[in-house]
């Protein structure tokens, strides 16, 4: 659809007129937080939804080995004992998310059109409905059925996220509120494994039954929240309905004597026009596409190495703890145990992101990561249950690293990175590409884990594209930190390499050379 560039008199009246920083009040964290604190709590509304597919993805990784489900869903092997199959376990993970794909790329266009607001509505009162064919299953093709019927909306929840986190708050916010998504994904991970926890002891169909009734529930709650919240102002300004995105932005802050709602749709307006004057451009051929091409690869690798670092064993951490030599009951506990070790990695992310930049915090990051999962397979040499031990220990070690580096820190560089009118888009590209490594992760795990029987040495292509993105993250990552969006469009439309965006200065000059190029 072709977007509407509308010139409206009282902001020229006004004299509103935009720079390179945006007219925010250059308040610091502690100081914005009051101020925005309506945009604050939409956005932490807004983000609940994503604890849907991270509460749903755990739940079937570690329901298959709980014995009562594997008796339900499973078939009796020769032993006497019940198994999920491994083609099934493959065909559920990769099932679900390729339902994701489809819907995050269906997504893009509808948040084009419709905006944020009434495509998260819609796409949970879709999640409710469908949920209960998951609760009303009675075996594995009607499991397959409710799964993807239900995850059709996943991947807009979380592109929807992301984005509106960083279009209703100011610059000194939006990495606080992009990486909170990542947490309410760690959050959905922790409720799945305390219910199952608790669930575990009743060793019936109840084992399952419970934590599927619990997937049908935080959809009503949700969507009645967000149909009081304002729409993003950055939406509203691209459709050219600036007073409405005026209005939109009063919503969002208290008042403040260095803060004009107007002079800040302004700067978004302004922004607008250098991407026009850019010609940005707003199809998916476009993602491809001079400037946008890099930019597109930038949040499409950053936005996929959370799947990368802990590739096929991420997700199966409580294979290693069966494996030291923990009962069923106990290795669930210690599942639940590496998520609230996530959990407050995640929140001493919040600190690290105060002193240091986005890229400085992943390389860091991905330096502690690489030597922790390297020993990881390399105790599985070590035949005794000590080993065994030890990798289980160093899976939480690497838990707490990844929660605070690697986990939340790509939410918000992905979303920091795109052009304003390809925003959705190139995070729908980028979550397709997740989703799509994260298919060859849940094919492969099973055979990895089971079949092929490599045990700990499974971690080894983990170790391996964390090392690739060491290298890339040092050579190809820009600094993001402290930049309005106009700036980040200047510097991309200049091409400046990746090793200048922390220092460079913008100028007027700048913005005039971009409009030429």
């Amino acid at each position: 659809m072709e977007e509407k560039h509308v010139e409206d008199s009282s902001f020229v009246e006004d004299g509103h007129t935009a720079v390179a920083k945006a007219p925010d009040g250059g308040l610091n964290v502690r100081q914005a937080l009051p101020v925005w604190r309506k945009g604050v709590a939409w956005s932490v509304v807004l983000s609940l939804a994503v604890m849907m597919e991270s509460y749903n993805t755990i739940l079937l990784n570690s329901l298959y080995a709980a014995p009562p489900f594997q008796k339900d869903y499973g078939v009796k092997l020769k032993s006497g004992k019940h198994q999920i199959p491994a083609e099934w376990q493959s065909a559920l993970g990769s099932g679900t998310v390729a339902a994701t794909i489809i819907g995050v790329l269906i997504a893009a266009p509808l948040i084009d059109r419709f905006g944020y607001r009434k495509v998260m509505i819609g796409g949970l009162v879709w999640a409710f409905g469908f949920s209960w064919l998951i609760f009303l299953s009675k075996d594995l093709p009607q499991l397959l059925a409710g799964n993807m019927c239900s995850a059709l909306p996943w991947g807009a929840f979380i592109v929807c996220a992301v984005s509106y986190a960083v279009e209703v708050v100011p610059t000194s916010l939006r990495s606080y509120l992009s990486s909170y998504v990542n947490l309410c994904f760690v959050i959905g991970h922790v409720i799945a494994a305390g219910v199952l926890r608790s669930s575990i002891g009743y060793n019936s169909e109840w084992t399952y039954k419970l934590p599927f009734l619990l997937i049908c529930i935080p959809p009503v709650p949700i969507a009645l929240a967000l149909c009081w919240a304002p729409e993003s102002p950055y939406w509203l300004a691209r459709k050219g309905r600036l007073d409405d995105a005026a209005v939109a932005m009063d919503r969002l802050h208290a008042p403040h004597p260095d803060i004009d709602s107007k002079a800040l749709v302004a700067h978004i307006h302004e922004t607008f026009k250098v991407e026009q004057e850019m010609r940005t451009g707003g199809s998916f051929v476009d993602l491809f596409k001079g400037s946008n091409l890099r930019r597109t690869e930038l949040a499409t690798i950053a936005w996929t190495s959370p799947c990368l670092v802990g590739y096929v064993v991420q997700f199966y951490q409580t294979f290693f703890f069966t494996r030291a030599g923990f009962p069923t009951e106990k290795a669930f506990a210690l599942g639940l145990g590496s998520y609230a070790i996530a959990f407050a990695g995640g929140v001493t992310s919040w600190f690290l992101q105060a002193r240091l930049g986005r890229r400085t915090i992943i390389l860091i990051g991905l330096c502690f990561m690489l030597p922790v999962m390297l020993l990881v397979g390399s105790l599985d040499f070590v035949k005794s249950q000590s080993g065994h031990w030890a990798q289980a220990i160093l899976f939480l070690i690497w838990f707490f690293g990844y929660g605070a580096t690697q986990g939340p820190i790509p939410y918000a560089v992905a979303s920091e990175l795109p052009a304003i009118k390809l925003r959705p888009k190139t995070l729908a590209i980028a979550r397709s590409v997740y989703y799509t490594v994260f298919i060859s992760s849940t094919v492969l795990s099973p055979y990895m884990l089971q079949t092929w029987d490599m045990k700990g040495k499974a971690a080894y292509p983990a170790a391996g594209f964390t090392a690739f993105l060491l290298v890339w993250t040092y050579f190809r990552l820009p600094e993001t930190k402290g930049r309005s969006f106009e700036e980040l469009d200047i510097m991309f439309g200049l091409r400046l390499p990746a090793r200048k965006f922390s220092s460079y200065v913008v100028t007027e000059e700048d913005r005039r050379t971009v409009g030429h190029i």
